[in-house]
Formats: structure tokens, C-alpha cells, sequence
């Protein structure tokens, strides 16, 4: 960032309202500051220029330089590498999605297994030493450690050491092991993508893609946090392939990535596009999962009946609606349903001819059965 400097002027106050205006445009340079202060005339610009080049860099992002020093910015490309494990590299590059790799599970528990055999040796090696000198004329070396330190014909302490180092290196093992295991697995689609980039353009020998051959030992680096929806909507401009559609979720960075002269069959799509979709569709669902049944329930031309066929119907539909939505825990579904169960519990009360307190327990039967008129 370059740093403002501080510049007098004369007390005309056009120049005062060019420091005022010098002084919100803190990021330019100083050379360009100058230039204003050397310009100040009366036919200055109006105030209002303030403001329409406030919603320029709120819009763009950037403020407009005519030097274009923003115009050879570029987005890296697939096809700038050639084609073999540099452009491998750049494709899993491209998108979080990509980033799909061998977790090798069963070659990290052999590492885990074969440091558990020697600790498990040096641990019967220090025990067997414990018991040898557990006699009257070596009692001191395992009673006392500076004595057995001194004793030069011990080999405990040096035991000791060894098995502390081995104990580093196993319990590094455990915690690469864990932070391994915690990785999320990727989804059939994401695998899927791989295999069809290496299918397509054959950028690596088919003898060293026998490793992608077990795809129940892969994990995906980028955390996975789509809802349903996002799933159903990216799955669906996976299969209608419209070009409008896929230029409408997807970003002119993402689209330069991928050259489609030379590989038509992949393309990127934008996570924050896809979730405002989501989104967009969630609150739609909200909505209507709401509104509708208020509706059916505050009509009065609809019997009572028909109305608790409603209430029944709108409160099993809501816990799939929610998990369609998104993937709350166990505890907020059941909170949330309950609520929404109270809510049109009470509104059907409210607005059906059901009179609970003269009609008798009874009352609320002779309704189910069609007995009592709306």
C-alpha cells in the first residue's frame, strides 16, 4: 500500500475541497496527488464525481488507471502446460474439486505396524534387562538412574534413548495417520471427473494410471459442505449440456482455465454461484413449505377434514424439506419440527369451527369423522 503524504495548501477553498477529496483517495500515489494539487482551478469537477467514482470501485472492485496496467492480468490455463503431468498438475489445479489424491491407507497402517513390532521388541528388551538385574549385586541399577547412568557396563539408558526416538517417530505416524482420516472422501462425481480428464486426454501412460484403479483409498483436499440442492443443481447442468446455462454458473476465470479446442468435455462451474441457487431454491422451498398449508388451512370453504389431512401431510413433509435444504443435526431437525408443528397446530385451532372447550373430548373425533360441519 502506498503510503498517503500530507501536502499544504493555500486556504482558497477549492483547493480545500481538492485536499478533502485527495485525502479519501489515500490509495493512489503521491505523484498523482500532486498532479491534482497543481491542477486545482474554478473549473474544478463537481462533488457529485465523488460519489459516481465511489460506485465505480464499489462495482468493479478496482478503480479504472488508463495506463492499463490491469489489462495484461491473465488466469493460468490448463492448456499452457504440456500435455503429460504438468498440465495433470494444472487440471487438479483448476477447481477445489480436483484435488483428488491416493490417501494409501493400507501402505501408512504397514509404516504404523512395523514401528508398533519394534517399539513392542524394545519394550521385552528393557524388561528382560529390568529382570537380569534384579539381583542383589546389580540392584542399584534399577533402583537408583544417576548410578546406572555411571555404571558404564548398563545398557539401560541407551535402551531408553533408542526407544524414546522410535516413540517420536510412532506417535508422528498416529497423528499423520489421524489428520489422514479426517480428510473427507470424494464424492462419485469428483472421482469420476478424474478418471474421465485422464480417459479423454491421455496425459500420463496408462501403466501409471493403475493407481486411480482403487477408488475406495481416495481423499479430496477441499472440504465438501454442498447441501442437496447444490448436489441436484450441479448435477443438472451436468447433464443438460446448454452452453448458456453452464456460461450462467460458471466464471470467465474459471472458463480460461480449459481450453475447449482441446478439451471439450470438461468444464468449471462457480461454488458461490451454485449456493445462491441453493440458496435462491431453499427459501422458495421455506416458503411454500409455510405458505401453502396456511393457506389450505385458513380457507373456509375446506372442511375440517380436509384440513387435517393437510396439517398431517405439511408436518411429514417438513423434516424432508429441511434435510433437502440443507443437513442439520439430529437435535435441530427434531427442534425445528416440533416448532413447526406447534405453529400449524395452533393456526389450525385458530381458524377451523372446532370449539375444544364446550364440544368435549369427543369433539375432536366427531371432526376427523366428517360429524361436525366447517
Amino acid at each position: 500500500m502506498v503510503e498517503s503524504r500530507p501536502v499544504e495548501l493555500s486556504p482558497d477553498p477549492v483547493a480545500q475541497t481538492l485536499s478533502g477529496a485527495e485525502d479519501s483517495d489515500s490509495s493512489h500515489d503521491d505523484s498523482g496527488q500532486k498532479a491534482l494539487v497543481a491542477e486545482a482551478s474554478p473549473h474544478s469537477p463537481p462533488r457529485h464525481s465523488r460519489k459516481s467514482t465511489f460506485w465505480t470501485l464499489s462495482y468493479k472492485g478496482s478503480p479504472e488507471v488508463p495506463d492499463g496496467r490491469f489489462k495484461e492480468l491473465t488466469n493460468e490455463s490448463v492448456a499452457e502446460y504440456p500435455l503429460g503431468y504438468p498440465s495433470l498438475a494444472a487440471y487438479q489445479n483448476s477447481h477445489p474439486t480436483h484435488r483428488v489424491y491416493r490417501r494409501f491407507g493400507t501402505l501408512r497402517n504397514r509404516v504404523i505396524l512395523y514401528r508398533q513390532w519394534k517399539l513392542a521388541k524394545l519394550e521385552q528388551d528393557l524388561f528382560e534387562l529390568d529382570v537380569a538385574d534384579d539381583k542383589p549385586s546389580n540392584k542399584h541399577r534399577i533402583q537408583s538412574l544417576r548410578m546406572d547412568q555411571a555404571d558404564n557396563s548398563s545398557k539401560r539408558i541407551e535402551l531408553i534413548e533408542v526407544i524414546d526416538k522410535e516413540l517420536k517417530e510412532y506417535d508422528e505416524l498416529l497423528e499423520r495417520e489421524q489428520r489422514s482420516g479426517l480428510l473427507q472422501k470424494p464424492a462419485k462425481r469428483h472421482f469420476r471427473s478424474l478418471i474421465n480428464y485422464l480417459w479423454n486426454r491421455k496425459p500420463i501412460v496408462k501403466s501409471e494410471i493403475a493407481l486411480l484403479k482403487r477408488q475406495d483409498d481416495f481423499i479430496m483436499l477441499s472440504e465438501q459442505t454442498e447441501s442437496p440442492i447444490e448436489h441436484v443443481i450441479d448435477a443438472l447442468i451436468y447433464r443438460f449440456r446448454i452452453a448458456w446455462i453452464r456460461n450462467l454458473f460458471s466464471e470467465k476465470a474459471q472458463r480460461e482455465k480449459i481450453d475447449k479446442t482441446k478439451d471439450k468435455y470438461t468444464y468449471l462451474t462457480s461454488t458461490d454461484r451454485i449456493r445462491t441457487s441453493a440458496r435462491i431454491v431453499a427459501s422458495v422451498l421455506a416458503i411454500a413449505v409455510i405458505g401453502v398449508p396456511l393457506y389450505i388451512l385458513a380457507a373456509n370453504n375446506v372442511c375440517n377434514r380436509t384440513r387435517l389431512t393437510v396439517l398431517f401431510i405439511s408436518l411429514a413433509a417438513f423434516p424432508a424439506a429441511i434435510y433437502t435444504a440443507a443437513r442439520p443435526k439430529n437435535l435441530d431437525l427434531f427442534a425445528a419440527t416440533a416448532t413447526y408443528c406447534a405453529v400449524l397446530s395452533t393456526f389450525f385451532v385458530a381458524t377451523s369451527s372446532l370449539n375444544l372447550g364446550q364440544g368435549g373430548p369427543n369433539s375432536f373425533l366427531n371432526t376427523y369423522n366428517g360429524t361436525l360441519l366447517p
